[in-house]
Protein backbone atom coordinates (compact mmCIF):
# COMPACT_ATOMS: atom_id res chain seq x y z
CA UNK A 1 0.00 0.00 0.00
CA UNK A 2 2.71 2.47 0.98
CA UNK A 3 4.38 2.00 -2.40
CA UNK A 4 1.19 3.26 -4.06
CA UNK A 5 1.10 6.52 -2.07
CA UNK A 6 3.72 8.36 -4.22
CA UNK A 7 2.00 7.19 -7.41
CA UNK A 8 -1.39 8.29 -6.10
CA UNK A 9 0.01 11.68 -5.07
CA UNK A 10 1.61 12.14 -8.46
CA UNK A 11 -1.66 11.26 -10.20
CA UNK A 12 -3.59 13.79 -8.14
CA UNK A 13 -0.97 16.44 -8.89
CA UNK A 14 -1.10 15.71 -12.63
CA UNK A 15 -4.90 15.90 -12.67
CA UNK A 16 -5.20 19.09 -10.65
CA UNK A 17 -2.17 21.15 -11.61
CA UNK A 18 -1.04 20.13 -15.09
CA UNK A 19 -2.51 20.03 -18.58
CA UNK A 20 -2.37 16.25 -18.73
CA UNK A 21 -6.16 16.01 -18.50
CA UNK A 22 -9.14 18.14 -19.40
CA UNK A 23 -9.82 19.38 -15.87
CA UNK A 24 -13.13 20.98 -16.86
CA UNK A 25 -14.48 17.69 -18.16
CA UNK A 26 -13.30 15.80 -15.08
CA UNK A 27 -14.79 18.33 -12.66
CA UNK A 28 -18.10 18.49 -14.54
CA UNK A 29 -18.37 14.71 -14.52
CA UNK A 30 -17.74 14.50 -10.76
CA UNK A 31 -19.66 17.43 -9.33
CA UNK A 32 -23.47 17.59 -9.39
CA UNK A 33 -25.37 20.16 -11.40
CA UNK A 34 -25.49 23.51 -9.66
CA UNK A 35 -21.92 23.47 -8.33
CA UNK A 36 -19.97 25.66 -10.71
CA UNK A 37 -16.18 25.68 -10.63
CA UNK A 38 -14.13 28.12 -12.68
CA UNK A 39 -11.50 25.90 -14.30
CA UNK A 40 -10.03 28.61 -16.51
CA UNK A 41 -6.47 27.64 -17.37
CA UNK A 42 -7.33 23.96 -16.92
CA UNK A 43 -6.74 24.10 -13.16
CA UNK A 44 -8.97 23.74 -10.11
CA UNK A 45 -9.18 26.91 -7.95
CA UNK A 46 -7.33 26.72 -4.66
CA UNK A 47 -10.43 27.63 -2.63
CA UNK A 48 -12.26 24.55 -3.92
CA UNK A 49 -9.26 22.37 -3.15
CA UNK A 50 -9.12 23.74 0.38
CA UNK A 51 -12.86 23.23 0.84
CA UNK A 52 -12.75 19.70 -0.52
CA UNK A 53 -9.68 18.85 1.52
CA UNK A 54 -11.12 20.13 4.78
CA UNK A 55 -14.50 18.48 4.26
CA UNK A 56 -13.01 15.20 3.12
CA UNK A 57 -10.47 15.22 5.93
CA UNK A 58 -13.09 16.00 8.57
CA UNK A 59 -15.35 13.24 7.24
CA UNK A 60 -12.47 10.77 7.24
CA UNK A 61 -11.44 11.65 10.80
CA UNK A 62 -15.03 11.32 12.03
CA UNK A 63 -15.39 7.89 10.41
CA UNK A 64 -12.07 6.72 11.85
CA UNK A 65 -12.86 7.90 15.38
CA UNK A 66 -16.45 6.65 15.22
CA UNK A 67 -15.48 3.17 14.08
CA UNK A 68 -12.69 2.98 16.68
CA UNK A 69 -15.17 4.08 19.36
CA UNK A 70 -18.30 2.02 18.62
CA UNK A 71 -17.65 0.12 15.41
CA UNK A 72 -20.74 -1.10 13.56
CA UNK A 73 -23.34 0.72 15.70
CA UNK A 74 -21.63 4.03 14.93
CA UNK A 75 -21.77 3.31 11.20
CA UNK A 76 -25.49 2.57 11.50
CA UNK A 77 -26.14 5.81 13.39
CA UNK A 78 -24.01 7.77 10.93
CA UNK A 79 -25.88 6.23 8.01
CA UNK A 80 -29.24 7.27 9.48
CA UNK A 81 -27.94 10.79 10.11
CA UNK A 82 -26.49 11.29 6.63
CA UNK A 83 -29.56 9.90 4.85
CA UNK A 84 -31.74 12.41 6.71
CA UNK A 85 -29.27 15.26 6.30
CA UNK A 86 -28.63 14.69 2.60
CA UNK A 87 -32.35 14.25 1.97
CA UNK A 88 -33.10 17.62 3.54
CA UNK A 89 -30.26 19.53 1.90
CA UNK A 90 -30.92 18.08 -1.55
CA UNK A 91 -34.71 18.64 -1.46
CA UNK A 92 -35.54 14.97 -1.47
CA UNK A 93 -32.36 13.81 -3.28
CA UNK A 94 -33.17 15.91 -6.37
CA UNK A 95 -30.53 18.68 -6.16
CA UNK A 96 -27.23 17.26 -4.94
CA UNK A 97 -25.52 20.64 -5.20
CA UNK A 98 -27.22 21.31 -1.86
CA UNK A 99 -24.69 19.06 -0.15
CA UNK A 100 -21.83 21.43 -0.97
CA UNK A 101 -23.83 24.62 -0.50
CA UNK A 102 -25.16 23.36 2.82
CA UNK A 103 -21.79 22.34 4.24
CA UNK A 104 -19.44 24.97 2.85
CA UNK A 105 -21.12 27.84 1.04
CA UNK A 106 -23.69 28.40 3.79
CA UNK A 107 -20.89 28.87 6.31
CA UNK A 108 -19.02 31.12 3.87
CA UNK A 109 -22.07 33.30 3.41
CA UNK A 110 -22.59 33.58 7.17
CA UNK A 111 -18.96 34.56 7.75
CA UNK A 112 -19.19 37.21 5.03
CA UNK A 113 -22.22 38.70 6.80
CA UNK A 114 -20.22 39.45 9.94
CA UNK A 115 -18.89 42.69 8.46
CA UNK A 116 -22.45 43.70 7.57
CA UNK A 117 -23.92 42.88 10.98
CA UNK A 118 -27.30 42.13 9.44
CA UNK A 119 -30.14 42.71 11.87
CA UNK A 120 -28.03 45.02 14.07
CA UNK A 121 -29.25 43.07 17.10
CA UNK A 122 -28.04 43.58 20.68
CA UNK A 123 -25.56 41.11 22.11
CA UNK A 124 -28.26 39.61 24.38
CA UNK A 125 -30.60 38.82 21.45
CA UNK A 126 -30.27 35.03 21.73
CA UNK A 127 -30.83 35.08 25.49
CA UNK A 128 -34.22 36.68 24.78
CA UNK A 129 -35.07 34.06 22.16
CA UNK A 130 -34.04 31.16 24.37
CA UNK A 131 -36.12 32.44 27.28
CA UNK A 132 -39.20 32.71 25.04
CA UNK A 133 -39.02 29.42 23.11
CA UNK A 134 -36.63 27.06 24.90
CA UNK A 135 -37.39 27.19 28.62
CA UNK A 136 -37.21 23.41 29.08
CA UNK A 137 -33.70 22.92 27.65
CA UNK A 138 -32.41 26.17 29.17
CA UNK A 139 -33.61 25.45 32.72
CA UNK A 140 -32.48 21.83 32.77
CA UNK A 141 -29.38 22.58 30.71
CA UNK A 142 -28.24 25.03 33.40
CA UNK A 143 -29.15 22.60 36.18
CA UNK A 144 -27.44 19.78 34.33
CA UNK A 145 -24.35 21.87 33.63
CA UNK A 146 -23.88 22.57 37.33
CA UNK A 147 -24.53 18.89 38.11
CA UNK A 148 -21.95 17.62 35.60
CA UNK A 149 -19.34 20.18 36.66
CA UNK A 150 -19.68 18.99 40.25
CA UNK A 151 -19.73 15.28 39.39
CA UNK A 152 -17.06 15.34 36.68
CA UNK A 153 -19.11 13.24 34.24
CA UNK A 154 -16.97 13.17 31.07
CA UNK A 155 -19.79 13.08 28.52
CA UNK A 156 -21.72 15.66 30.51
CA UNK A 157 -18.67 17.96 30.56
CA UNK A 158 -18.30 17.61 26.79
CA UNK A 159 -21.91 18.73 26.39
CA UNK A 160 -21.32 21.64 28.79
CA UNK A 161 -18.31 22.81 26.78
CA UNK A 162 -20.19 22.40 23.48
CA UNK A 163 -23.19 24.35 24.76
CA UNK A 164 -21.12 27.09 26.36
CA UNK A 165 -18.80 27.53 23.39
CA UNK A 166 -21.72 27.68 20.96
CA UNK A 167 -23.55 30.26 23.05
CA UNK A 168 -20.44 32.43 23.36
CA UNK A 169 -19.60 32.18 19.65
CA UNK A 170 -23.07 33.15 18.46
CA UNK A 171 -23.36 35.90 21.08
CA UNK A 172 -20.13 37.49 19.85
CA UNK A 173 -20.99 37.07 16.15
CA UNK A 174 -22.32 40.32 14.68
CA UNK A 175 -25.07 38.75 12.55
CA UNK A 176 -27.90 37.57 14.78
CA UNK A 177 -31.01 36.09 13.20
CA UNK A 178 -33.93 34.17 14.77
CA UNK A 179 -33.40 30.99 12.75
CA UNK A 180 -29.88 30.66 14.19
CA UNK A 181 -31.50 29.84 17.54
CA UNK A 182 -31.59 26.27 16.23
CA UNK A 183 -27.79 26.15 16.25
CA UNK A 184 -27.64 27.37 19.84
CA UNK A 185 -30.47 25.22 21.11
CA UNK A 186 -29.24 21.89 19.73
CA UNK A 187 -26.30 21.34 22.14
CA UNK A 188 -28.37 22.70 25.05
CA UNK A 189 -31.08 20.14 24.23
CA UNK A 190 -28.49 17.34 24.31
CA UNK A 191 -27.19 18.65 27.64
CA UNK A 192 -30.67 18.89 29.15
CA UNK A 193 -31.61 15.49 27.70
CA UNK A 194 -28.57 13.84 29.22
CA UNK A 195 -29.39 15.34 32.61
CA UNK A 196 -33.08 14.40 32.42
CA UNK A 197 -32.04 10.86 31.52
CA UNK A 198 -29.86 10.73 34.61
CA UNK A 199 -32.76 12.01 36.72
CA UNK A 200 -35.08 9.34 35.31
CA UNK A 201 -32.57 6.61 36.23
CA UNK A 202 -32.45 7.89 39.82
CA UNK A 203 -36.20 7.53 40.40
CA UNK A 204 -37.30 4.40 42.28
CA UNK A 205 -40.77 4.38 40.78
CA UNK A 206 -42.30 1.43 42.65
CA UNK A 207 -41.05 2.59 46.02
CA UNK A 208 -42.26 6.16 45.52
CA UNK A 209 -45.69 5.13 44.30
CA UNK A 210 -46.09 2.54 47.07
CA UNK A 211 -45.30 5.12 49.75
CA UNK A 212 -47.71 7.70 48.33
CA UNK A 213 -44.99 10.00 47.07
CA UNK A 214 -46.33 9.93 43.53
CA UNK A 215 -47.84 13.32 44.43
CA UNK A 216 -44.44 14.70 43.45
CA UNK A 217 -45.67 14.32 39.88
CA UNK A 218 -48.36 16.94 40.60
CA UNK A 219 -47.35 19.21 43.48
CA UNK A 220 -44.13 20.81 42.11
CA UNK A 221 -45.71 21.80 38.75
CA UNK A 222 -48.72 23.14 40.65
CA UNK A 223 -46.44 25.22 42.89
CA UNK A 224 -44.61 26.64 39.86
CA UNK A 225 -47.92 27.43 38.15
CA UNK A 226 -49.19 29.20 41.27
CA UNK A 227 -46.00 31.25 41.57
CA UNK A 228 -46.08 32.37 37.93
CA UNK A 229 -49.80 33.18 38.16
CA UNK A 230 -49.18 35.22 41.30
CA UNK A 231 -46.43 37.30 39.71
CA UNK A 232 -48.50 37.79 36.55
CA UNK A 233 -51.65 38.92 38.39
CA UNK A 234 -49.68 41.12 40.79
CA UNK A 235 -47.90 42.84 37.89
CA UNK A 236 -51.25 43.62 36.28
CA UNK A 237 -52.85 45.05 39.41
CA UNK A 238 -52.45 48.34 41.22
CA UNK A 239 -52.38 48.94 44.94
CA UNK A 240 -52.59 46.21 47.57
CA UNK A 241 -52.74 42.49 46.74
CA UNK A 242 -56.19 41.07 46.08
CA UNK A 243 -57.81 38.04 47.73
CA UNK A 244 -56.94 35.91 44.70
CA UNK A 245 -53.31 36.94 44.96
CA UNK A 246 -53.18 36.12 48.67
CA UNK A 247 -54.76 32.75 47.91
CA UNK A 248 -52.15 32.04 45.25
CA UNK A 249 -49.37 33.09 47.61
CA UNK A 250 -50.55 30.88 50.46
CA UNK A 251 -51.53 28.01 48.18
CA UNK A 252 -48.22 28.13 46.29
CA UNK A 253 -46.26 28.23 49.55
CA UNK A 254 -48.23 25.25 50.89
CA UNK A 255 -47.64 23.29 47.67
CA UNK A 256 -43.92 24.08 47.81
CA UNK A 257 -43.69 22.98 51.46
CA UNK A 258 -45.55 19.73 50.75
CA UNK A 259 -43.25 19.06 47.80
CA UNK A 260 -40.17 19.67 49.95
CA UNK A 261 -41.56 17.39 52.67
CA UNK A 262 -42.20 14.56 50.19
CA UNK A 263 -38.73 14.99 48.70
CA UNK A 264 -37.25 14.74 52.20
CA UNK A 265 -39.24 11.58 52.97
CA UNK A 266 -38.09 9.85 49.81
CA UNK A 267 -34.79 8.04 49.66
CA UNK A 268 -32.19 10.43 48.11
CA UNK A 269 -31.94 11.32 45.31
CA UNK A 270 -35.16 9.70 44.11
CA UNK A 271 -37.59 12.33 45.41
CA UNK A 272 -35.71 15.35 44.05
CA UNK A 273 -35.31 13.59 40.70
CA UNK A 274 -39.05 12.94 40.43
CA UNK A 275 -39.83 16.56 41.36
CA UNK A 276 -37.44 17.73 38.64
CA UNK A 277 -39.04 15.44 36.05
CA UNK A 278 -42.51 16.72 36.93
CA UNK A 279 -41.40 20.34 36.38
CA UNK A 280 -39.80 19.25 33.11
CA UNK A 281 -43.15 17.79 32.02
CA UNK A 282 -44.83 21.13 32.76
CA UNK A 283 -42.23 22.99 30.69
CA UNK A 284 -42.60 20.42 27.90
CA UNK A 285 -46.34 21.11 27.70
CA UNK A 286 -45.70 24.86 27.76
CA UNK A 287 -43.08 24.60 25.00
CA UNK A 288 -45.29 22.35 22.87
CA UNK A 289 -48.14 24.87 23.01
CA UNK A 290 -45.76 27.68 22.07
CA UNK A 291 -44.27 25.68 19.21
CA UNK A 292 -47.69 24.82 17.80
CA UNK A 293 -48.74 28.45 18.04
CA UNK A 294 -45.62 29.65 16.24
CA UNK A 295 -45.75 27.00 13.50
CA UNK A 296 -49.43 26.56 12.69
CA UNK A 297 -51.36 29.73 13.58
CA UNK A 298 -50.97 32.12 10.66
CA UNK A 299 -53.52 34.87 11.27
CA UNK A 300 -50.99 37.50 12.45
CA UNK A 301 -52.51 37.58 15.96
CA UNK A 302 -49.38 36.38 17.69
CA UNK A 303 -46.32 38.55 17.25
CA UNK A 304 -43.61 35.90 17.26
CA UNK A 305 -40.02 36.80 18.04
CA UNK A 306 -39.04 34.10 15.53
CA UNK A 307 -40.29 36.34 12.72
CA UNK A 308 -37.60 38.31 10.94
CA UNK A 309 -39.74 39.26 7.95
CA UNK A 310 -42.87 37.38 6.94
CA UNK A 311 -45.83 37.92 4.68
CA UNK A 312 -49.07 39.12 6.20
CA UNK A 313 -52.26 37.12 5.80
CA UNK A 314 -53.46 40.09 3.72
CA UNK A 315 -51.08 38.99 0.95
CA UNK A 316 -52.63 35.52 0.71
CA UNK A 317 -56.14 37.01 0.87
CA UNK A 318 -55.34 39.49 -1.92
CA UNK A 319 -54.14 36.71 -4.23
CA UNK A 320 -57.18 34.60 -3.42
CA UNK A 321 -59.35 37.54 -4.46
CA UNK A 322 -57.35 37.92 -7.68
CA UNK A 323 -57.77 34.23 -8.40
CA UNK A 324 -61.52 34.46 -7.98
CA UNK A 325 -62.01 37.76 -9.80
CA UNK A 326 -59.33 37.62 -12.51
CA UNK A 327 -57.28 34.45 -12.91
CA UNK A 328 -60.21 32.05 -13.18
CA UNK A 329 -61.50 34.11 -16.12
CA UNK A 330 -58.35 33.23 -18.14
CA UNK A 331 -57.16 36.82 -18.71
CA UNK A 332 -54.74 37.80 -21.45
CA UNK A 333 -51.00 37.94 -20.91
CA UNK A 334 -50.07 40.77 -18.60
CA UNK A 335 -53.62 40.98 -17.27
CA UNK A 336 -52.35 41.66 -13.76
CA UNK A 337 -49.52 44.09 -12.96
CA UNK A 338 -47.75 43.88 -9.63
CA UNK A 339 -45.41 46.49 -8.20
CA UNK A 340 -41.90 45.03 -8.12
CA UNK A 341 -41.60 46.31 -4.55
CA UNK A 342 -44.15 43.59 -3.69
CA UNK A 343 -42.21 40.74 -5.32
CA UNK A 344 -41.48 39.23 -1.92
CA UNK A 345 -43.43 37.50 -0.46
CA UNK A 346 -46.14 37.62 -3.14
CA UNK A 347 -44.08 35.55 -5.57
CA UNK A 348 -44.93 32.47 -3.52
CA UNK A 349 -48.62 32.87 -4.38
CA UNK A 350 -48.10 34.17 -7.93
CA UNK A 351 -45.49 31.76 -9.30
CA UNK A 352 -47.96 29.77 -11.44
CA UNK A 353 -49.65 32.74 -13.12
CA UNK A 354 -46.31 34.49 -13.45
CA UNK A 355 -44.78 31.50 -15.24
CA UNK A 356 -47.54 31.56 -17.88
CA UNK A 357 -47.29 35.32 -18.31
CA UNK A 358 -50.68 36.30 -16.89
CA UNK A 359 -49.05 38.26 -14.08
CA UNK A 360 -46.09 40.55 -14.62
CA UNK A 361 -43.93 42.57 -12.28
CA UNK A 362 -43.32 46.22 -13.13
CA UNK A 363 -41.36 49.08 -11.63
CA UNK A 364 -43.55 52.10 -10.81
CA UNK A 365 -40.87 54.25 -9.15
CA UNK A 366 -40.27 57.84 -10.19
CA UNK A 367 -36.78 59.24 -10.63
CA UNK A 368 -36.70 60.63 -7.08
CA UNK A 369 -36.89 57.16 -5.49
CA UNK A 370 -34.04 54.84 -4.63
CA UNK A 371 -33.72 51.98 -7.10
CA UNK A 372 -35.17 53.91 -10.05
CA UNK A 373 -33.93 52.90 -13.51
CA UNK A 374 -34.93 53.51 -17.13
CA UNK A 375 -37.49 50.69 -17.06
CA UNK A 376 -39.50 52.34 -14.27
CA UNK A 377 -42.68 54.15 -15.32
CA UNK A 378 -45.27 55.94 -13.23
CA UNK A 379 -48.96 55.42 -14.04
CA UNK A 380 -50.03 58.51 -16.00
CA UNK A 381 -53.12 57.12 -17.73
CA UNK A 382 -55.61 54.33 -17.17
CA UNK A 383 -53.68 51.06 -17.70
CA UNK A 384 -54.86 48.05 -19.70
CA UNK A 385 -54.40 45.66 -16.77
CA UNK A 386 -57.46 44.08 -15.21
CA UNK A 387 -55.89 44.37 -11.78
CA UNK A 388 -52.88 45.96 -10.09
CA UNK A 389 -51.12 45.52 -6.79
CA UNK A 390 -49.22 48.68 -5.84
CA UNK A 391 -47.14 49.62 -2.84
CA UNK A 392 -48.74 52.14 -0.52
CA UNK A 393 -46.53 54.94 -1.85
CA UNK A 394 -47.34 54.26 -5.50
CA UNK A 395 -51.01 53.46 -4.92
CA UNK A 396 -51.57 56.70 -3.06
CA UNK A 397 -49.65 58.69 -5.66
CA UNK A 398 -51.49 57.29 -8.70
CA UNK A 399 -54.94 56.90 -7.16
CA UNK A 400 -56.59 59.55 -9.38
CA UNK A 401 -55.57 57.69 -12.55
CA UNK A 402 -57.14 54.48 -11.24
CA UNK A 403 -60.67 55.71 -10.55
CA UNK A 404 -62.06 52.99 -12.80
CA UNK A 405 -60.77 50.34 -10.40
CA UNK A 406 -62.15 49.09 -7.11
CA UNK A 407 -59.52 49.76 -4.46
CA UNK A 408 -58.83 47.74 -1.32
CA UNK A 409 -56.39 48.83 1.33
CA UNK A 410 -54.07 49.76 2.59
CA UNK A 411 -53.34 46.08 3.19
CA UNK A 412 -50.34 44.77 5.09
CA UNK A 413 -47.53 43.25 3.07
CA UNK A 414 -44.39 42.40 5.07
CA UNK A 415 -44.39 42.11 8.84
CA UNK A 416 -41.44 42.60 11.19
CA UNK A 417 -41.32 41.91 14.91
CA UNK A 418 -41.51 45.25 16.79
CA UNK A 419 -38.32 44.47 18.79
CA UNK A 420 -39.59 45.58 22.18
CA UNK A 421 -36.57 43.93 23.83
CA UNK A 422 -34.27 46.72 22.64
CA UNK A 423 -33.06 49.48 24.93
CA UNK A 424 -35.07 52.66 24.20
CA UNK A 425 -33.34 55.09 21.81
CA UNK A 426 -30.30 52.85 21.45
CA UNK A 427 -27.71 53.53 18.76
CA UNK A 428 -25.27 50.65 18.96
CA UNK A 429 -23.19 51.64 15.98
CA UNK A 430 -22.37 55.01 17.56
CA UNK A 431 -21.83 53.39 20.95
CA UNK A 432 -19.02 51.36 19.40
CA UNK A 433 -17.62 47.87 19.88
CA UNK A 434 -14.50 46.15 21.18
CA UNK A 435 -11.40 45.51 19.07
CA UNK A 436 -13.19 46.53 15.88
CA UNK A 437 -15.52 43.51 16.07
CA UNK A 438 -19.15 44.59 15.75
CA UNK A 439 -20.47 41.63 17.70
CA UNK A 440 -18.50 42.48 20.86
CA UNK A 441 -20.15 45.38 22.71
CA UNK A 442 -18.17 48.32 24.04
CA UNK A 443 -18.07 49.12 27.75
CA UNK A 444 -20.46 52.01 27.03
CA UNK A 445 -22.95 49.59 25.48
CA UNK A 446 -22.66 47.15 28.36
CA UNK A 447 -23.09 49.88 30.98
CA UNK A 448 -26.25 51.19 29.30
CA UNK A 449 -27.59 47.66 28.79
CA UNK A 450 -27.18 46.66 32.44
CA UNK A 451 -28.84 49.88 33.60
CA UNK A 452 -31.68 48.96 31.23
CA UNK A 453 -31.86 45.43 32.70
CA UNK A 454 -32.02 46.89 36.23
CA UNK A 455 -34.83 49.23 35.23
CA UNK A 456 -36.75 46.31 33.72
CA UNK A 457 -36.19 44.06 36.74
CA UNK A 458 -37.54 46.71 39.13
CA UNK A 459 -40.54 47.73 37.03
CA UNK A 460 -43.94 46.16 37.64
CA UNK A 461 -45.08 47.19 34.15
CA UNK A 462 -42.07 45.47 32.59
CA UNK A 463 -42.82 42.24 34.44
CA UNK A 464 -46.41 42.46 33.25
CA UNK A 465 -45.34 42.92 29.63
CA UNK A 466 -42.70 40.16 29.78
CA UNK A 467 -45.03 37.56 31.31
CA UNK A 468 -47.90 38.53 29.02
CA UNK A 469 -45.65 37.94 26.03
CA UNK A 470 -44.00 34.72 27.19
CA UNK A 471 -47.29 33.16 28.31
CA UNK A 472 -49.75 34.43 25.72
CA UNK A 473 -47.72 36.28 23.03
CA UNK A 474 -49.71 39.34 24.07
CA UNK A 475 -47.87 42.45 22.92
CA UNK A 476 -49.29 45.96 22.95
CA UNK A 477 -47.03 47.17 20.16
CA UNK A 478 -48.14 46.22 16.66
CA UNK A 479 -46.03 44.67 13.91
CA UNK A 480 -43.71 46.88 11.94
CA UNK A 481 -45.10 46.54 8.42
CA UNK A 482 -45.12 47.69 4.82
CA UNK A 483 -48.44 48.20 3.03
CA UNK A 484 -50.00 47.95 -0.41
CA UNK A 485 -53.21 48.56 -2.35
CA UNK A 486 -55.16 46.14 -4.51
CA UNK A 487 -56.93 47.55 -7.59
CA UNK A 488 -59.40 45.44 -9.59
CA UNK A 489 -61.23 46.86 -12.61
CA UNK A 490 -64.86 47.62 -11.74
Amino acid sequence: FWLLVPALGASVYLVLFTLALDVTAVVDSILPDGVNVDTTGNVVPVNFLVAGGLLGGALGVSIFLGVRWLGGPWLGCAGIFYVIWVGLYTIGFEHFSGVFSGVWQGMGYWIAQQDVGRGNQPWYYYFVGLSVYELLPVVFGLWGGIHFLRRGDVFGLILVVWSGATLIAYTLASEKMPWLLVNLTLPIIFLAGKFLGDLAEQVRWRELLRRGQGLLLILPPAAVTAAVSLVYLYSRSEGLPTIVQWALLLGGALLALLSAWLVRLARPPSGAALAGLSVAALLLIFGTVGSFRAAYIHDDRYKELLVYAQGSTDVAAAYRDLDRQVFQGEPEAGGVSVDYDLWYPGQWYARRVHDVGVLKYSCFKDDSEDGWNDSCKTITETPDSQALLLSKVHGGRDNQVLLGYQRQGPLRDLLWFPETYRRPHENRQDEGSQWGLRGIPSTEQLAKDFRFFLDVATSRDSWRDILAYILFRDLEKDWFNSEFYSYVRS
